[in-house]
């Protein structure tokens, strides 16, 4: 049986499809341009207006070279008080920045358990007795804090929670020396706080758990924390 030689007559295999090659003159392109300027200055011109109003101030209070700094390492409470130097009409946010910290090294996003930061691991206290509860076992080594001869169940466990960012920040009005209330709400996703982080209720952690800081309110209620990890 003798084959058929020579190439494809297809017109896709030979790429010979008819095309159209736009001729761009100058009645077509000045226009366009123009239409094109004309909506980036009416979407720009606003935004470059209002960015222009906002008011920074950034401080670096780990800085070695300033003075008014905090050591390194220490246990004590350290106070730093800094003046603004314009006002800033409000309203007012403050943000904080870490560097020298990676949130997505393999180990510290491993660290941690879902279980407790949703709050359902288990009915029944955390084991004191050397026995690791079974929803600490992703939190390698942050999970139990021996104290007194007991071994005590941390709440929640893992390095996300170990290494939660805890400065406290205070906002004063000059030259009243009044307090300018502020709020933590809307830090974080409305469908984290809903599904992911959720905690027990403080009487619960009272009788059950060790915290650090001792503050008895519930660590995966926050909202700081559950926009931290």
């Amino acid at each position: 049986m003798r084959t058929k030689q020579g190439p494809s007559k297809n017109k896709f295999v030979q790429q010979s499809f008819p095309v159209r090659q736009l001729v761009y003159t100058t009645g077509c392109v000045l226009p366009f341009f123009i239409v094109s300027a004309v909506v980036c200055f009416v979407v720009g011109g606003p935004i470059y207006y209002y960015s222009a109003q906002i008011v920074s101030f950034e401080y670096v209070y780990s800085d070695p070279e300033k003075t008014n700094t905090c050591p390194d390492v220490g246990e004590l409470p350290c106070l730093i008080r800094f003046n603004l130097k314009e006002a800033i009409p409000g309203p007012v946010f403050m943000y904080y920045t870490l560097t020298n910290f990676y949130q997505n090294h393999r180990r510290y996003i491993a660290s941690r358990s879902d279980a407790m930061n949703r709050g359902d691991f288990g009915s029944q206290p955390p084991p004191l007795d050397g026995a690791p509860d079974p929803s600490s076992k992703t939190c390698f080594g942050f999970d139990t804090y021996s104290a007194n001869g007991k071994t005590i169940q941390f709440y929640p466990c893992g390095l996300a929670a170990m290494s939660l960012f805890n400065d406290t920040f205070r906002l004063f009005h000059a030259p009243s020396g009044l307090e300018v209330n502020w709020t933590a709400d809307r830090v974080s996703w409305p469908v984290s706080d809903a599904r992911r982080f959720q905690s027990k209720p403080e009487a619960w952690l009272r009788a059950n758990c060790f915290r650090l800081g001792g503050r008895g309110d519930p660590a995966a209620d926050d909202p700081a924390f559950a926009g931290f990890p």
